[in-house]
């Protein structure tokens, strides 16, 4: 029997390429804390996708190295109904996890995984992922 979460908020998980390995293992972390509607694995990310996603940090001297260490590799994305508070909390014990694994590139620090923090966040990563997750 599947147990829905009290709270109802959608959220985007992406497991970046850096840890594509160990995605099974970071989206059953998400999936104690909500429901996973729907899973992609995304073998070669379009930069629309990224650009997209990522748009709240455009204009940023991290964003386009971002960008171009995302593009053409493979992430998982899935879409979970859960609690933004429950799922930030768990984001960044999950980065805190997996951050060591990753090999560092430039100042901007490689986090492990994202996950939507509000609505409007949500709203624009959807679009961005649509394609994928329908």
């Amino acid at each position: 029997m599947i147990t829905l979460p009290k709270s109802k908020d959608e959220i985007i998980v992406v497991v970046h390429p850096w840890c594509f390995t160990y995605a099974p293992d970071i989206l059953a972390q998400f999936d104690n804390a909500g429901l996973r509607l729907k899973e992609r694995v995304v073998e070669r990310v379009p930069s629309e996708s990224i650009r997209k996603h990522y748009s709240f940090h455009q204009g940023q001297p991290y964003f386009e190295p971002l960008v171009k260490a995302i593009t053409g590799r493979p992430v998982r994305v899935a879409h979970y109904l859960g609690d933004y508070d429950v799922f930030t909390d768990l984001k960044l014990k999950v980065r805190e996890r997996y951050n060591l694994r990753i090999q560092q590139v430039g100042t901007h620090v490689r986090a492990a995984v994202h996950a939507s923090r509000n609505r409007d966040e949500f709203v624009n990563e959807i679009l961005a992922w649509r394609e994928f997750l329908h």
